[in-house]
């Protein structure tokens, strides 16, 4: 076995042990958290939302928010805090060229830039170029500036490569507002697991942490008592701790002392003492030691000046749940309220409210499990009280790096080693507890504005039973709507019919269809029968409403069924489909139904439009063409590619389209696709259920990205064409995209030359001559041919007199430059009358539209305008074609493209056009060069129809009218 398997299975031994010692102690203290939660149904204090995502994952690096609200990423390497025990990671950390290399992006420093609403990748510092550097600290000090200090800057070296590490003493130093590293100059002594305090004289003082284990010699000496100080660019020593100690706390306070606290010494055993930095005398003054040995604690110091001392290793090697709180005025300790359970690693910061919140920290449970992941310390009622919870797929997660930043607003940010969240206190009460999911929940847009959500819950204290819960916008609270009677949600959907009541309809693998309403008034859930199909589809079926309010479900391609309330019954009808004489393109009404049912009762058919594209998105997830039917203006909207926009599409109030895999927005009146940033979803968009209420708020709700991640699994804002409202600098959603610059526009184009100058007088030739180059040749040449035949003597005898060889010449020079200019005139006619060459020449030099059709005579008959009901965007549709947008532009011009890639003219058309009596007079840029002439069928203010020559007609619709000034009325 190989020397690094051997530590591997070591490690993993200890693991066992230590798992094996506590498992039973912390998992009853989750049972009996959980069982008191249930009974008592306490409300947790506050809820944990997803608030933003990393470039990439990170991994031992330091969060530091700077006070613009950017977020500055720094390092990458082995964490801080893992399960393993101290030895177990100090041994890690001395064989370390034998940890296998990963896979690595995005590991250079980083950060949030809120005003680009992206990650910006920023050099490496100068100090550790082409290295990790980990187990360093990260201080935000004066001017927007952070000090990196200290850690590990090296490379994992392969098994036979012996050459050792050096340390590292070197300081970074990163400025904020010039985004460039300084320079910075060395510590005198290298550490790992020390501190770094800034005090109010903005001077940051390093204090103790270990020497490197890959090059310490003797273990007693690793641990530091080495303290300095980095002032004005320069580091000076101060008088060296009592105590040796590494994980310490050192905890800067109001007067510029600092308290040294706990930690672990040479033999990696917890210590208990505590030791206080006195500015004015440069020294170290002994304190009482504290009750419980502990290292890598969290210290926090209270409003009031004291500091609480929170969990930590304790001297057994276990995670410790005692709590200690240090008295500034009696310089001693008191035991303070026990954590509900046992923390290491954790964080802990203190709100404005000043309560106190941790998060974090490795305790044992069931993987899987939701569990506590977040308390509040209230200092009135001296209790601990719920916060947050989280599930775990890998015990690891919960002892990483766990970074809080309290906010003004009693808030605070969660930078976790998954992802970014944001805590946020409850302040009414039950009925405003978000509830949490295990997976995506079916959603309803209630006739009153408000939403329903129906899933299955996920927490501790909560029913594995389906539930209903109903959101109201208007006061942001939630509400309890009953609890389901049968545990199914497979292929599951709700929808609210015309009476009021909500249908939740699932079918099973056995095709059995199972529906349950639920009623306002009683706020029960009740049977509403059941229905044998022929076969269940893989995804959720599709519910829809018919012209009378009554629900049907579109249970696959071939079965319709439609509820009977009545009766509690449900009745199959016939569907049939014509989509594929459906025509491809931009806005338009339709010639027939995609999708039709037939009452027998009534011996009518029923158009289905709506669930029957939404069956069609949802059904076939690689079609290249998606649509939507709009029912306000009665016609199909279309966009493309599917990867582009997803399944789940739906209307703003706007006429936009919204989807949430891809998330992205479609304008119907532009044909244009822009793919939006994420506004703090929080969710894998795989599995959101997104609905839109009628004030264009758009609700996406849905399991956590990971089963790992804390957080609510529900989001909600205003979304419009122009994409989701803006929120405040320092409340925006962190999105894990690079920032993308806005491209910077060209140079507005300088004024015209005063009219003098050699540049002024080259440019007036230049235009003389420009078209003209051939004409000018011709007479050149032949010239130029004659004075070289002169210079080379051939004028003389052999040629005749000069005058016989002159005249010779100009004979030539007139055969051959008369018919070039001949040429070239009737080219110039010929151009002047088509506008082959210029389609400006078709144009009035007065009115800058299209000139006058003339008369078979060459008389113009009418003149041209230009009519303001007209300026805007059109669908233009011929029978059996494809339909193309086309923008009439207030200027005479028009742009004309196809909607679908691949169309008859995938270029489209551009030119100009104009009104003439009763007659729309076309000038393409492509294509034949004469005018094109069609008489105007009217037949709205929104439709006209044009005649083409061959007698077809193009049926023309308003989409957007456009306001214009120069128009004609």
């Amino acid at each position: 076995m190989k020397p690094g398997e051997i530590n591997y299975w070591l490690r993993a031994v200890g693991m066992a042990l230590i798992v094996a010692g506590h498992a039973t102690v912390d998992v009853r203290a989750a049972t009996l958290e959980a069982k008191a939660q249930a009974d008592t149904k306490i409300v947790a204090s506050g809820k944990l939302r997803p608030f933003g995502r990393y470039l990439a994952p990170p991994h031992g690096n330091t969060v530091t928010v700077l006070p613009n609200g950017a977020v500055f990423i720094y390092g990458y390497g082995a964490p801080l805090h893992t399960w393993e025990s101290q030895a177990s990671q100090t041994d890690a950390l001395r064989h370390r060229r034998e940890l296998a290399r990963e896979m690595r992006t995005y590991t250079e420093p980083k950060w949030w830039d809120p005003a680009a609403r992206g990650w910006r990748k920023l050099p490496e510092a100068p100090e550790c170029q082409a290295q990790e550097h980990y187990l360093h600290t990260a201080t935000l000090v004066p001017n927007g500036k952070v000090l990196i200090a200290g850690g590990l800057c090296d490379r994992a070296k392969m098994g036979d490569d012996h050459e050792p590490h050096k340390a590292h003493t070197a300081l970074s130093l990163w400025d904020s507002t010039s985004h460039q590293w300084l320079a910075a100059p060395s510590l005198n002594q290298a550490r790992i697991y020390h501190t770094a305090s800034l005090l109010p004289d903005g001077s940051v003082v390093i204090i103790g942490g270990e020497i490197d284990p890959a090059l310490a010699l003797d273990s007693d000496e690793a641990v530091l008592k080495s303290v300095e100080q980095f002032v004005a660019g320069k580091v000076t020593p101060l008088p060296p701790l009592t105590i040796a100690r590494a994980k310490h706390t050192a905890t800067p306070l109001r007067d510029g002392k600092i308290l040294v606290a706990g930690g672990f010494d040479g033999a990696g055993k917890a210590i208990e003492s505590a030791e206080l930095w006195i500015p004015n005398t440069q020294t170290w003054r002994i304190l009482p030691d504290m009750h419980t040995p502990r290292h890598s604690h969290s210290a926090t110091q209270l409003s009031d000046g004291r500091v609480m001392i929170i969990g930590g290793v304790g001297p057994d090697g276990a995670p410790s749940s005692s709590v200690e709180i240090w008295d500034s005025q009696s310089e001693d300790w008191n035991v303070g309220p026990g954590l509900p359970t046992p923390l290491r690693g954790h964080a802990a910061t203190l709100l404005a409210s000043n309560q106190v919140l941790v998060a974090g920290g490795a305790w044992i449970a069931s993987l899987g499990q939701s569990i506590p992941w977040a308390w509040t310390w209230n200092p009135t009622s001296d209790v601990w009280q719920v916060a947050g919870h989280t599930a775990t797929v890998n015990e690891r997660d919960l002892a990483s790096e766990i970074t809080l930043v309290s906010r003004p607003d009693d808030s605070a940010f969660v930078f976790t080693a998954n992802d970014i969240m944001r805590w946020e206190p409850h302040t009414v009460g039950a009925a405003s507890d978000v509830p949490q999911w295990q997976s995506r929940p079916s959603g309803v847009r209630l006739a009153d504005g408000r939403l329903m959500l129906v899933g299955r819950p996920a927490g501790i204290g909560v029913s594995a039973q389906l539930v209903a819960r109903i959101w109201d916008r208007v006061t942001d609270q939630w509400n309890d709507a009953g609890i389901l009677n049968y545990d199914n949600e497979s292929r599951a959907s709700a929808i609210q019919i015309a009476s009021g009541i909500v249908i939740y309809v699932t079918i099973d693998n056995e095709k059995i269809l199972t529906c349950e309403k639920w009623d306002l008034t009683s706020n029960k859930w009740q049977d509403c029968g059941s229905a044998q199909i022929e076969y269940p589809n893989d995804w959720r079926v599709t519910l829809g409403l018919l012209a009378d309010g009554r629900g049907f479900v579109v249970a696959n391609r071939h079965e319709v069924l439609v509820y009977d309330e009545t009766k509690n019954t449900w009745a199959p009808w016939r569907i049939e489909w014509s989509g594929e004489k459906l025509p491809l393109g931009a806005p338009i009404r339709p010639e027939q139904a995609l999708a039709k049912i037939f009452d027998a009762s009534k011996n009518q058919w029923q158009e289905i439009n709506d669930a029957a594209a939404r069956f069609t998105l949802s059904t076939n997830p690689f079609d290249w063409i998606s649509l939507l039917w709009d029912a306000k203006a009665g016609w199909w909207t279309y966009y493309l590619p599917r990867k582009q926009m997803g399944a789940d599409s739906q209307f703003l109030p706007d006429g936009c389209v919204i989807s949430t895999n891809p998330l992205a927005s479609f304008d119907p009146t532009t044909a244009k696709i822009t793919q939006l940033k994420d506004p703090g979803f929080g969710m894998h968009p795989g599995g959101v259920e997104m609905i839109v209420l009628p004030d264009g708020t758009v609700t996406a709700a849905g399991g956590a990205t990971r089963a790992k991640d804390p957080g609510i699994g529900f989001f909600h804002g205003r979304a419009s064409c122009a994409g989701f409202a803006s929120a405040a600098v320092d409340d925006q959603y962190i999105n894990g995209e690079l920032a993308v610059d806005v491209p910077i526009k060209a140079a507005a184009k300088t004024s015209a030359p005063p009219e003098s100058g050699t540049s002024y007088w080259l440019d007036r030739v230049r235009q003389v001559f420009e078209g003209r180059r051939w004409l000018i040749l011709a007479c050149v040449l032949p010239l130029l041919g004659y004075l070289l035949l002169r210079r080379a003597g051939l004028g003389g005898a052999r040629l005749g007199s000069p005058r016989v060889f002159r005249t010779m010449i100009y004979g030539l020079v007139l055969v051959f430059v008369v018919p070039v200019i001949w040429n070239y005139v009737k080219f110039h006619r010929a151009t002047k009358e088509t506008c082959a060459d210029d389609p400006k020449l078709c144009l009035d030099s007065k009115s800058g539209i299209l000139k006058p059709e003339k008369s078979a005579q060459g008389v113009a008959t009418e003149s041209t305008t230009i009519p303001c009901g007209m300026v805007g965007v059109w669908s233009s549709r011929q029978r059996g074609k494809n339909m193309r947008r086309i923008e009439l532009k207030d200027d005479g011009t028009y742009a004309m493209e196809p909607s679908v890639v691949g169309a008859d003219i995938a270029t489209g058309y551009t030119g100009h056009w104009a009104v003439q009596g009763e007659k729309m007079i076309w000038r393409h840029n492509q294509g034949p060069s004469d005018l094109d002439v069609n008489p105007i069928v009217p037949e709205s203010a929104s439709r006209f129809t044009l005649i083409e020559e061959n007698g077809s007609r193009t049926n023309y619709e308003l989409i957007r009218a456009v306001q214009s000034k120069i128009c004609t009325l």
